[in-house]
């Protein structure tokens, strides 16, 4: 049977952007889920960095997950079905800076940090003596001229090493080789151990910790390698190259500045259905 309180992202999925902060997006904090979506456009980049907004399910999921695993911050659950109203509002107010999930997700986070803990490979090294956890990090950079801000709250951090939590579907290592990659989770670790050293905390070595969020829940350490390491130094420094031109322009545009051309590829046959035949319209033209 469908739970209700599943349903409670389903109220708010087409309310319209708020208003825009009245803020230089120049001069806010870089951040790496803002600085990542410029692979996409400045336009993407812009938006992520003024509308930090509440997230969807997958990434509520993951939030709780964190909050089950370093104890912070708190779990509040919501017993209502639908996140507006005056129920909504009123547990806001009395739960401030909580993670706000339904009866089940918070029972699913709670079992993915079981899982971590036990697990004999992931446990101590996510959970040892040295670790502090949610640690904000900020640290400068030169950016076109201009110095600008950075920052990072990294999940784990100890005297050597730094961990990125992830709460996936799938930890294996056959799916997360590509996992990884694909949606840059390594160059997000090493931003946080470049990141650290230009604090002056001094370098730390990047690891990954992933657990599945659904039964069994198992988990996976993964100890990024030089060549990781140096693509993803390579990837987000490209980022930062994009955002000093979008930033000296001033300029935020989206995919294309021009027309994008579109044309069917040579070898592609040109046919089309007539009362169940087909005919190479190719042939035809001829």
């Amino acid at each position: 049977m469908r739970d209700p309180a599943d349903d409670l992202d389903d109220a708010d999925a087409d309310d319209p952007l708020p208003e825009a902060p009245p803020v230089d997006v120049r001069d806010l904090p870089i951040r790496f889920s803002s600085l990542k979506q410029i692979d996409k456009s400045p336009l993407h980049y812009r938006h992520a960095a003024l509308y930090r907004g509440e997230s969807r399910l997958a990434q509520r999921m993951g939030t709780a997950g964190h909050a089950a695993s370093f104890g912070t911050p708190p779990i509040a659950v919501f017993p209502g079905k639908v996140r507006r109203g005056k129920e909504w509002d009123a547990f806001l107010a009395a739960n401030a800076g909580a993670v706000i999930c339904n009866a089940r997700e918070a029972a699913q986070a709670r079992a993915m940090a079981a899982a971590l803990r036990a697990d004999p490979v992931v446990g101590p090294v996510l959970f040892g003596t040295d670790m502090a956890y949610e640690v904000e990090v900020r640290w400068e950079i030169m950016l076109g001229g201009r110095r600008r801000r950075c920052g990072g709250r990294i999940d784990a951090l100890g005297s050597v090493v730094l961990v990125d939590l992830k709460c996936l579907r799938d930890a294996s290592p056959s799916k997360c080789q590509h996992t990884i990659r694909w949606s840059d989770y390594h160059t997000q670790a090493v931003w946080y151990a470049d990141g650290c050293e230009r604090a002056g905390l001094g370098w730390r070595e990047p690891m990954i910790a992933v657990v599945e969020n659904t039964a069994p829940y198992p988990c996976v350490l993964y100890q990024l390698g030089p060549r990781a390491i140096d693509y993803g130094r390579s990837r987000y420094l490209g980022w930062l190259e994009k955002l000093a031109v979008a930033e000296s322009n001033n300029a935020w545009h989206g995919y294309a500045q021009q027309p994008a051309p579109f044309e069917v590829p040579d070898d592609e046959p040109f046919t089309l259905k007539i009362d169940g035949g087909e005919m190479d319209l190719d042939d035809a033209a001829a």
